[in-house]
């Protein structure tokens, strides 16, 4: 029996060759009742700082790679929120979530042409840019993360979570399901040229979550 990887690789072999010469993305929508989420405890050596328009400058100037200009201007919103992990001083993992109105810049699988505008009600937070460091692999800091901005929100109303994930990132899917998450339906999009062709979830999910076209 060929491993599950290979088979994924096959499976999605005509999606990773239109990247190479075009436009495509493929993602999972998944969403969670924060009440159903099951994540695992941080482990001692690791501690949670909340990103702020006061921090994240320094976070900026050590970490020009992963935060920037915009998201330090996005904070000040009061819709947008950011939790990092650190053991010591040093840069473990970190998540952004935001609430309302979700701009097609803050979702896409890494061409701004796949964006993916999603208008939310109240109660659902957009989960996105998650990121574990390479060294940090395998210690279930994305789900620690996910618990503590479930948490973080709940003062806020933000009962519900939702997010987007590329079809072949079977690590993170298998994560997220661990956590609880159920699958909601898929975005796809795929342009070669002047030739486009696109595939929404229907409208809305997840009760009352709406995606723009």
């Amino acid at each position: 029996m060929l491993p599950s990887k290979l088979i994924n690789q096959i499976r999605f072999l005509p999606y990773r060759a239109i990247r190479r010469i075009g436009t495509a993305d493929m993602s999972c929508v998944l969403g969670i009742k924060t009440s159903q989420l099951h994540t695992p405890e941080l482990e001692e050596e690791f501690r949670f700082v909340e990103i702020t328009s006061q921090n994240i400058r320094e976070m900026r100037a050590a970490y020009p790679e992963f935060f920037d200009e915009r998201q330090a201007e996005q904070l000040t919103t009061g819709q947008f929120f950011g939790i990092a992990v650190l053991q010591q001083d040093e840069l473990a993992g970190f998540a952004w979530l935001g609430i309302g109105s979700i701009p097609a810049e803050s979702n896409h699988n890494g061409d701004v042409r796949t964006g993916l505008p999603i208008d939310l009600p109240a109660d659902t937070g957009y989960v996105y840019n998650v990121l574990v460091l390479p060294n940090y692999r395998g210690r279930r800091l994305y789900g620690s993360i996910m618990g503590k901005l479930a948490q973080r929100m709940q003062s806020r109303g933000v009962s519900r979570l939702i997010l987007t994930t590329d079809v072949m990132n079977t690590s993170s899917l298998k994560a997220l399901h661990r956590m609880g998450f159920q699958n909601l339906g898929r975005a796809w999009l795929f342009r070669i040229g002047p030739i486009s062709i696109a595939k929404y979830p229907p409208t809305p999910v997840f009760g009352s979550v709406r995606f723009g076209k």
